[in-house]
């Protein structure tokens, strides 16, 4: 009885272990999803930790506006003090000695004229505050162009892991093709060994190929801060972006291309972070300028008081008003606040120049940006073209090395520029969408209907 029950307990564990290890096995599935890009894009900017730390920067910003207006505002101070003697202080004039005394007071103050110093610190602290802004667009941007560069680089890495297998495959084809040769006398052991050279080598290439290809999905894992494990297929380009690869083909011609290039430096001189900043430092410098010139000029304060005092020898509090108004000139050492101000002209004279190479090097950015664009979408067509002559001139060299009217040194030629024209395509490809990344993060927009603009492209 005892051996039933004992295997009675047995059989409801292991089924209760069964149930267990299927559900997280269910777990596991549908933990597993697809990623498109984006998707990618939405994950890295929610798990993204620098631009937490550039969110909270900003922050920091608007609290530091917040206080630059409240220091124009009156400021308003309260004291109090007890005192005990001992011994009592003697009264001549009471009956009663001294034994304690209480104060207290309210003080309001008010800045009336201090060069101007609130108004251009709350100017200042806003331009801060902007400029903490245009630094979280730039990494905004920056975490998106990371993004799309690595999920790309896994959509390329797969295509040329299926390359490398096509490849090897059909090395595979043409050795078993030249070992029957070779038992009919037709092919010589070099040649035989030519083509066990090329297989071996092309099984060097796919190892490779799927190493490069698994090092991508973990980068861009590692990027999400996600498990690699759970990323499913990662969803490739979609015939709608091709058919504007097209499109931008036949718009961006020679006489059109003036007009792309200068919509495209107006767009990037309105929103590119780091113009913007430059622009905001220059401003800074400015108003650094403005409270090194009012540290020359007097300062007066208002002030208020109110004090009430009270001891033991007395039944009611004494009270007291004093109003003040107080002015102070700077004299000496007058000498630092001149050396303050001839560099404060520098600085700005330093930001003005900055400003203007970041400009240059923006609008130079952009046209090379823009002219690596139009020429990788120019590269598309021409690369698939290349691709599908190569394709048909090795199907005609393979049916001619069958026929044993060509040698094998022909037929691994033609395998290796077939190879090479997969390559070029998918390269062309990838390289597009690259260019495109880099012209967007340049411009310093994230819309693609935007972007596309420049071209005049509409969905048809």
């Amino acid at each position: 009885m005892l051996k039933a029950i004992f295997q009675k307990k047995w059989v409801i564990i292991t089924f209760i272990i069964t149930f267990i290890t299927l559900l997280f096995s269910i777990f596991n599935t549908f933990s597993v999803f697809a990623l498109t890009l984006k998707e990618a894009k939405k994950i890295a900017l929610e798990n993204n930790y620098e631009l937490k730390a550039v969110k909270a920067a900003l922050e920091t910003s608007n609290w530091d506006v917040k206080k630059s207006i409240w220091s124009v505002l009156p400021s308003a101070t309260a004291s109090g003090s007890y005192s005990y003697y001992t011994p009592s202080i003697p009264s001549t004039f009471l009956l009663q000695n001294k034994r304690n005394s209480i104060s207290a007071s309210i003080t309001v103050t008010q800045p009336i004229y201090n060069g101007g110093k609130g108004i251009i610190g709350i100017k200042t602290s806003k331009e801060s505050a902007t400029m903490s802004r245009y630094n979280l667009q730039m990494q905004i941007l920056n975490t998106i162009y990371q993004t799309e560069e690595k999920y790309m680089a896994v959509l390329e890495n797969k295509r040329l892991l299926d390359i490398s297998i096509k490849d090897l495959e059909l090395s595979k084809e043409n050795l078993s093709s030249a070992e029957i040769k070779f038992s009919s006398g037709t092919v010589s052991k070099a040649e035989l060994l030519n083509f066990q050279s090329q297989v071996s080598s092309k099984e060097v290439s796919y190892i490779q190929a799927k190493n490069r290809y698994e090092l991508a999905i973990l980068d861009l894992a590692n990027f999400l801060s996600l498990n690699p494990n759970n990323l499913g297929e990662i969803e490739d380009l979609d015939l709608a972006t091709i058919k504007l690869y097209k499109k931008i083909i036949e718009k961006a011609d020679i006489k059109e291309l003036e007009t792309i290039v200068k919509k495209a430096v107006d767009i990037g001189l309105k929103n590119n972070p780091t113009i913007l900043i430059a622009e905001s430092n220059v401003k800074i410098q400015n108003l650094s300028l403005a409270v090194a010139k009012q540290a020359f000029l007097p300062s007066i304060n208002l002030s208020f008081t109110n004090s009430w005092d009270k001891d033991n020898t007395d039944n009611n509090y004494s009270y007291q008003g004093i109003i003040t108004l107080s002015g102070s000139v700077p004299l000496f050492p007058i000498i630092n606040n001149y050396d303050n101000l001839k560099k404060n002209q520098e600085m700005l004279n330093q930001s003005k120049n900055s400003y203007e190479a970041t400009k240059n090097n923006i609008i130079l950015s952009i046209k090379n940006s823009l002219y690596n664009f139009i020429a990788a979408a120019r590269s598309i067509d021409s690369s698939q073209k290349s691709l599908s002559y190569i394709e048909e001139s090795y199907r005609q060299t393979k049916v001619r090395f069958d026929q044993n009217l060509i040698s094998s040194s022909d037929l691994l030629n033609a395998e290796i520029l077939l190879n090479n024209a997969r390559i070029q395509y998918t390269d062309s490809l990838y390289n597009f969408m690259r260019n495109k990344s880099v012209c967007m993060n340049v411009l310093g927009i994230t819309d693609e209907n935007k972007f596309f603009s420049i071209f005049n492209i509409k969905d048809e």
